[in-house]
Parts: C-alpha cells; sequence; structure tokens
C-alpha cells in the first residue's frame, strides 16, 4: 500500500480546480438584445394580425357571395342552378374556392373550383376537383396555357393527357421532318410524314399514292385544286394552308383570339396559334 492510501482522505493532497471565469455583461448588448426581441415580437404580431385580417376578409367576402347568391336568385324558378351561376362567379372574382364550398352539386362545385384554378391559373387547385377526367383535363389546360405563354417547352412534359401534351409541343415546337425521329415516331411514320408534307405543300395528291400510313392517306384526299383558292374565313390563308401549313382553323379569320387575323400574324411573322 504506498503512502497516499494510508492517509486520511481529508488529508490526501488534490489540485483545486480553476475557478470560473466570471462573463460581464456590458450595458450596451442588452440593449441590443432588448431590441432584437422587441423586432421578433413586433413582427410575429404583425404576421399574426396580417393572418387573421386575411381569414376575417376572406369569411366576409365569401359571406357577401351567398348573400348576392341568395339576394340574386330569390325569384327564379330554379334557385340552386342560379346560386351555383352566382357563386361561381364570385368565387372567381375574389379568387376564393372556399366559396365553392357552399355548392352541394358535384358536378356544379367541380365546374367552380375549375373556374377558380383557371382564373388564378393554379394548377394545384384542380387537385381539389373530384371528378378525376376534370381535375387532369383543369391540371393539363393550365399547364398548356402557361407553356403558351411563357413559350416554355419544358412546362409541356408536366402535361399528363397525351393529346394535349403533344398540341404543346407541336406549337412551341412544331413537328418537322427533322426531328419528327426525336419526338418518339419510327421510321416509316416519319418517311410518310414526309411525303404527307411535300404533297400539301404542292397540292401533289399523286405522292399521297406511296403513303401507307392511314392518318395520312385520309388527310390527302381533302388536298385539291380548289384547296389553292379557296379561303373559307377571309383571313389571307388558304384553307388547306391553314390545315396542313399553320394547323389553324379555317373557319376562324383569328384562330387563337388575340385580335390579329391568321393571315396578319403569319404575314408578321408571328404564330396565329399562340399569344402575340
Amino acid at each position: 500500500m504506498n503512502s497516499l492510501d494510508q492517509q486520511p482522505f481529508a488529508q490526501q493532497s488534490f489540485a483545486s480546480p480553476e475557478p470560473p471565469k466570471k462573463v460581464f455583461f456590458k450595458p450596451w448588448m442588452f440593449l441590443v438584445a432588448g431590441v432584437v426581441l422587441a423586432g421578433i415580437i413586433i413582427v410575429a404580431v404583425v404576421a399574426t394580425q396580417g393572418s387573421r385580417a386575411d381569414k376575417r376578409l376572406l369569411e366576409q367576402q365569401v359571406s357577401d357571395a351567398a348573400a348576392v347568391a341568395d339576394s340574386a336568385c330569390a325569384n327564379v324558378k330554379n334557385k340552386e342552378a342560379c346560386k351555383e351561376s352566382k357563386l361561381t362567379q364570385s368565387a372567381a372574382e375574389i379568387g376564393a374556392v372556399e366559396a365553392c364550398g357552399m355548392i352541394q352539386e358535384p358536378v356544379a362545385y367541380d365546374n367552380c373550383l375549375w373556374t377558380v384554378a383557371n382564373e388564378k391559373e393554379e394548377a394545384n387547385l384542380c387537385k381539389l376537383i373530384k371528378n378525376p377526367d376534370w381535375n387532369e383535363r383543369c391540371r393539363d389546360g393550365i399547364f398548356l396555357n402557361s407553356a403558351r405563354e411563357t413559350k416554355t417547352l419544358a412546362l409541356c412534359e408536366k402535361i399528363v393527357r397525351a393529346e394535349t401534351k403533344t398540341i404543346c409541343k407541336n406549337e412551341l415546337d412544331p413537328l418537322t421532318v427533322a426531328n419528327c425521329v426525336l419526338r418518339g415516331h419510327d421510321a416509316a411514320w416519319c418517311a410518310d410524314f414526309a411525303i404527307y408534307q411535300r404533297a400539301t405543300e404542292t397540292y401533289d395528291r399523286v405522292l399521297c399514292e406511296t403513303i401507307k400510313t392511314e392518318e395520312f392517306n385520309s388527310a390527302c384526299g381533302e388536298i385539291s385544286v380548289q384547296d389553292v383558292l379557296s379561303d373559307l374565313d377571309g383571313d389571307g390563308l388558304t384553307d388547306s394552308d391553314e390545315r396542313n401549313i399553320y394547323k389553324t382553323d379555317p373557319a376562324k379569320p383569328d384562330t387563337d383570339g388575340d385580335g390579329y387575323s391568321d393571315g396578319m400574324e403569319v404575314k408578321s411573322k408571328y404564330n396565329p396559334l399562340g399569344p402575340g
């Protein structure tokens, strides 16, 4: 046993620990901390008050919409249909799907949601639509319009329905002989597409005789000498060019409804199917 073990515990020698260092706070530190804390409290209070104010405003708007619908439809024979129409209109005007919640009829309810989603251009609101088909069409329509307005081809990929996605891609990046295979079509289909393009450009139906793809065969049957002269809607583009080249409506002088005729837009090198 060593000497240390033989000593009473009280007599054993241990090194005293260093006393903790004192932290001194200067007055300006308390001042800064107080200002920061006050700022945080103010922001929290303002945010809460703003949120409550927004909620109260929304509740008031929805209540007003219900009152307007009740008043406007009081003496109408089909009151429910009238109210559904008025509530849908109000919901779109204030941009609040909450107003749709007062509509009981399922189809009218979904229609209200779709209307608000379109008005606000918010695809996420389409998820509230209970009808699966409408839900999908609502989202696809918003992505299509957004792609057209922003000319963003990537938005076409968010579209679920194949037909709508094709329309989107063809408008923003038209199908051509050069990109046909890249678009996923097989070589035979693309070869017939090339022949069809030449046939429509030259109004030569003889070229169509070598086409094996049914959809192009049917379209080729519409090519005639009359197409060279026919301009049913008087927009400056022949009916044939509208159907086969520009994909516009030969019965509408302004296919995209932007105030400019299809012929004027083509002449000015604008897309007659898009905005502008």
